[in-house]
């Protein structure tokens, strides 16, 4: 299920989900492969703001279909969710107790990246359907199931069973993205507990 800007629902705290792209709306790209790479890594759980340098990124607002819609989130990827200065102040207070915000150099728009500090063995690997390298590395999964205590409490989070992993989201932060009418970003439902 795809939860849109424009749908306004009531949400279960509990139930997880991941953030996806909504069409047609601008994405964030980097300005070139290393700061691509440096995302990846250093988007993971630890805290950076003492060691922070801002990563060069540009707002990508036309396609080859044409313009792009003004994005409060422009698309980087789930595991990186990128803000403008009025998403952040919406989703700031609360997203603050579960991560920081890095700022990022672009000409076109202040551009902060959250970096959830919240990293936790939380996947139920009996219940989920994972894809593993021969080594038994988990390098993807298409299927999550949780283990309820391990993210009890936690509104955003990511899993130290990836080196990538997405950022997790309760329903209670989907629910604050919906009610501020913030676009650019949707939210697809990925586990319930039963």
């Amino acid at each position: 299920m795809v939860v849109g800007w424009r749908v306004v629902m009531q949400h279960n705290q509990v139930d997880v989900y991941v953030p996806v792209p909504a069409d047609g709306y601008e994405l964030c790209h980097p300005l070139d492969l290393r700061g691509l790479a440096a995302i990846e890594t250093l988007i993971n759980g630890t805290r950076r703001s003492a060691s922070w340098r801002p990563i060069a990124v540009q707002i990508v607002d036309r396609n080859r279909c044409g313009k792009l819609e003004l994005s409060d989130s422009p698309w980087l990827g789930a595991h990186a969710l990128i803000f403008r200065p009025w998403a952040l102040d919406v989703m700031g207070p609360v997203l603050h107790a579960h991560g920081e915000h890095l700022p990022l150099c672009c000409a076109q728009d202040q551009l902060w990246v959250f970096n959830p500090t919240r990293v936790v063995d939380a996947l139920d690997p009996s219940e989920s359907v994972v894809q593993r390298f021969r080594d038994g590395q988990v390098w993807g999964v298409s299927k999550y199931a949780f283990r309820a205590r391990e993210i009890a409490g936690i509104d955003v989070f990511k899993i130290s069973t990836l080196a990538v992993s997405p950022t997790f989201l309760t329903g209670r932060i989907v629910g604050l993205w919906n009610r501020a009418g913030l676009r650019g970003v949707e939210f697809r439902k990925v586990w319930s507990p039963r």
